[in-house]
């Protein structure tokens, strides 16, 4: 949009006339934990719960339907931290990255999808073991829970 109409949401919404590139944002980004944003996607929805937009979303009396799926967002062959997930192909060489799983509440009718918090696939841990989209989806499931206040809700997660 910004090169074929000279206009962009930034600037459109906010009133933001330059915008950084995405090396400089990355590098800004990159230094905030992500659990920092787990009160944001809380309070939305909270705030989607309380107006009874989330009633919607229901596919079943009280019941949501949350979809998961992972993705890779990083990849590289030299830059590498020591959350890096990290492959050994039959070279020797090594591919490291970091992915997320991410989640969205959804329902068939609907074309908008409500994001909730994405839950990281790194390893933290200390040994060598590399962890997974399984081992994220129950941290993930575990947090949805945790952070969900409503006892009369529930969700259907769908990997």
């Amino acid at each position: 949009m910004e090169e074929e109409q000279n206009q962009n949401n930034l600037r459109t919404l906010f009133n933001v006339e330059k915008i950084s590139k995405n090396s400089q944002l990355r590098d800004i980004l990159d230094l905030i934990p992500s659990k920092t944003f787990a009160p944001a996607f809380k309070d939305l929805f909270e705030r989607l719960r309380r107006h009874k937009h989330l009633e919607e979303y229901a596919i079943l009396p009280n019941t949501l339907l949350c979809v998961i799926d992972g993705t890779q967002y990083y990849s590289s062959k030299q830059i590498h931290c020591d959350c890096c997930l990290h492959k050994e192909h039959r070279t020797g060489e090594i591919t490291y990255s970091h992915a997320v799983l991410q989640g969205a509440i959804m329902h068939p009718d609907k074309k908008q999808v409500l994001p909730v918090m994405p839950e990281a696939i790194q390893n933290t841990d200390g040994t060598k073991k590399q962890d997974c989209e399984s081992n994220a989806a129950k941290r993930f499931i575990a947090n949805l829970k945790k952070h969900i206040q409503d006892k009369d809700l529930w969700f259907v997660v769908m990997v």
